[in-house]
């Protein structure tokens, strides 16, 4: 199984299909790294932050304020899914979030 980012057109590619429940389940509790069944910010942004370190040499052939704007769309990205601005994202905004991104290969 891979999964890949929803294309700009929202069309699901050939041999692609919507996420289904347990992986948005599943997904969920690996971001909810304090088990408390919430995704905070703080979640949120280290476990992105973690692989953006993966990506450093893309980034910096960007330029030199290439993480900090990256930074900066990832937590608007948050706020923009956490439509109770409480904070954290409950499953229902998580699975918004994969279901408007994500398509899973057969």
């Amino acid at each position: 199984m891979g999964f890949i980012i929803k294309n700009k057109d929202n069309r699901i590619p050939q041999g692609y299909h919507k996420a289904e429940e347990k992986f948005i389940l599943d997904n969920y509790f690996y971001y909810d790294k304090n088990g408390d069944c919430n995704v905070s910010k703080n979640e949120w942004m280290v476990a992105f932050i973690k692989m953006l370190g993966n990506d450093m040499p893309s980034l910096e052939k960007e330029g030199p304020n290439a993480i900090m704007k990256k930074i900066q769309e990832l937590s608007d990205e948050f706020d923009s899914y956490d439509t109770d601005k409480n904070g954290y994202l409950e499953f229902q905004e998580f699975k918004k979030i994969i279901e408007n991104n994500i398509y899973i290969s057969d």
